[in-house]
C-alpha cells in the first residue's frame, strides 16, 4: 500500500472515530494475509481485545474504508453495551445499523476527499 492511500486511511480513522465518539483505543492492522488473521471475509472487529483486522489485497480504497467504518460501528455498539450476544451474520439490527452507518460515513468522508473513489474500468464481455 503506498503511503498517499495510507495516509487517506489515517484522516478517515480519525474522521470516524470523531463521528462515531470511539472512546477506547482500537489497533488496526491492514493485511493481505486473511488466513494468518482469522478474517472471514474482509474485516472482523475483536471487541475482547479492541483489535481490527483489515483485508486490503486487491481492493479499492473506498471499499476498504467502508470495511473499516463498518467494524468501528461495531466498536461504538460495543462500547454502549450492545454487543450481549454474537452479532448475526447477515442482517440483524447490529449488522444492518454498521452497513448503514459505515455507508453514509464513506460517503460524508468522500465529499472532502475524492480521491478515495478511484475509478478502475472493468470490461464486460457477453453479459447476456
Amino acid at each position: 500500500m503506498n503511503e498517499e492511500k495510507l495516509n487517506r486511511i489515517k484522516e478517515f480513522l480519525k474522521f470516524c472515530r470523531e463521528k462515531l465518539e470511539l472512546k477506547n483505543k482500537i489497533k488496526l492492522t491492514l493485511t493481505d494475509d486473511r488466513k494468518k488473521y482469522g478474517i472471514p471475509t474482509f474485516a472482523y472487529f475483536n471487541p475482547s481485545t479492541n483489535e481490527l483486522f483489515v483485508y486490503i489485497k486487491n481492493r479499492n480504497l473506498a471499499d476498504s474504508l467502508r470495511s473499516i467504518a463498518h467494524e468501528l460501528v461495531h466498536a461504538r455498539q460495543g462500547e454502549k453495551g450492545e454487543l450481549t450476544k454474537p452479532i448475526q451474520d447477515i442482517g440483524g439490527p447490529e449488522e444492518n445499523e454498521a452497513n448503514a452507518v459505515a455507508g453514509a460515513l464513506v460517503k460524508e468522508f468522500g465529499y472532502s476527499h475524492e480521491a478515495i473513489y478511484e475509478s478502475k474500468m472493468i470490461k464486460f464481455k457477453n453479459l447476456l
